[in-house]
């Protein structure tokens, strides 16, 4: 039983270190393929960007006073500090440089354009993933009080341009669902589908939570 029990353990012990030894060699391979890559994409040369996609964006449309009434403003901006920050911030964006380059990695950016527009694609990319953040903060917040039609005017205008904010999705696709907007939520699921992440997968599964919806 000893026996049987040790040459049990002995070829447990020589499975162990061959699956190893595989995960290390795997590992190897994929980390001198990563830094064959970056040495190529580091040698590229600067490439005109003239077919990036740039996003116009206007902060007036996004304005409490453009979107409610006037007499809600100030109750409002009183309940909401964190509003007037989002506008500052609205109103440096609609000054900057703003693409979606979210599906790509450093070094497919570096391949693409070449490693000396690196910085500026870096910052242009930045500036959407700043966007569609604050966007989705202050459509939730409207939703939160009550604003239901201008929340969705804030977060379709996300979606619009590409964001993969799950929540921005979810909240957009409930406001659908308690209205009973079978035809805004098949344009939703039809927007998840164009997204050009890693999270559309996840996106797309969780809207179909809410239901068929006519196509």
């Amino acid at each position: 039983m000893n026996l049987a029990f040790f040459a049990s353990l002995l070829v447990f012990i020589l499975v162990l270190h061959h699956n190893l030894n595989k995960a290390d060699r795997t590992q190897t391979k994929e980390e001198d393929a990563y830094w064959e890559n970056e040495l190529s994409a580091n040698r590229t040369r600067k490439k005109d960007l003239n077919d990036l996609v740039y996003i116009d964006f206007h902060a007036e449309p996004f304005y409490p006073v453009n979107l409610l009434d006037a007499k809600s403003c100030p109750e409002f901006f009183q309940k909401n500090p964190e509003v007037p920050n989002i506008l500052s911030r609205f109103l440096f964006l609609e000054k900057q440089k703003i693409v979606n380059l979210t599906q790509y990695s450093n070094t497919d950016l570096k391949y693409k354009y070449g490693v000396a527009n690196l910085t500026a694609l870096t910052e242009y990319d930045t500036n959407y993933n700043e966007l569609i953040t604050l966007l989705h903060n202050y459509g939730n917040i409207l939703e939160k009080e009550g604003y239901t039609a201008q929340a969705l005017t804030v977060l379709e205008y996300a979606v619009s341009i590409g964001t993969d904010i799950s929540n921005t999705y979810m909240l957009c696709g409930k406001i659908y669902k308690e209205n009973n907007n079978t035809e805004r939520l098949t344009w939703l699921k039809k927007e998840a589908e164009n997204i050009s992440t890693s999270r559309k997968e996840s996106i797309v599964r969780k809207l179909q939570e809410f239901g068929p919806c006519n196509d």
